[in-house]
């Protein structure tokens, strides 16, 4: 029970802290924990669809690392954001789709993570597993998903026939989910490689996050008030 106990904590963790460093980025108007929470448990579902279609399309076990799962992954969790809380009435600011964005991608990373825990008590290896996870796997999956949710942001803004197109963001968070599997399934200096793609993936968000904000219609209302 105590081990049990143990690995739930450890799966869980992590996604909990990241979300929370994430949700403390919505400085103008913070979104309700409760639909924060939301999220997270609708991310944690998604991976009951997103398992079956893995299954399904995922007949070579490279493949299905490489491919299958970031396309099918990226997708789920884009379409999750898209159907559930794009519309709602307290999406009101372009950061909101990266905060919510962030609660699909870290409820489905704790899910997936557990499974990894599980897997790693059985052989032995689960504090190594469970700090390499937290620092890498669980954090990549909601950087990976807030390069689409950077699009969907900017079409929150840009209501003309000229913006951006979310098939690029969405394919772009795609391929850094395919890069990032690739170097842990085969890069033999993979330590090295996933410094650098953690770094540029960091870089990246803290980037969309200064945009969003600078964007935000708060800010300019802070601005009118000062």
């Amino acid at each position: 029970m105590f081990a049990l106990l143990v690995i739930l904590t450890a799966g869980a963790a992590p996604g909990l802290f990241w979300m929370w460093y994430v949700y403390k980025k919505d400085v103008f108007e913070p979104e309700p924990l409760s639909l924060v929470t939301k999220a997270f448990f609708c991310g944690a579902l998604s991976t009951i669809p997103a398992l079956v279609l893995e299954i399904i399309f995922g007949f070579d076990g490279t493949f299905s690392l490489i491919v299958v799962a970031p396309v099918v992954e990226e997708c789920i969790k884009c379409f999750v954001v898209v159907f559930f809380f794009l519309k709602n009435k307290e999406v009101n600011e372009p950061l909101d789709i990266l905060i919510y964005a962030t609660a699909v991608a870290l409820g489905f990373a704790t899910i997936e993570n557990l499974g990894y825990l599980l897997t790693a008590a059985v052989r032995g290896n689960l504090p190594q597993v469970a700090f390499l996870r937290a620092l890498l796997s669980v954090p990549g999956h909601f950087l990976f998903s807030t390069i689409w949710a950077l699009g969907l942001a900017l079409q929150f803004v840009n209501t003309t026939p000229r913006r951006p197109a979310l098939s690029l963001y969405l394919g772009a968070s795609i391929l850094a989910h395919a890069a990032f599997n690739t170097i842990a399934a085969f890069a033999p200096f993979g330590g090295l490689l996933f410094i650098l793609i953690m770094a540029l993936l960091w870089l990246r968000f803290h980037r969309s996050v200064r945009l969003l904000l600078g964007i935000s219609p708060f800010k300019t209302k802070e601005k009118g008030e000062a």
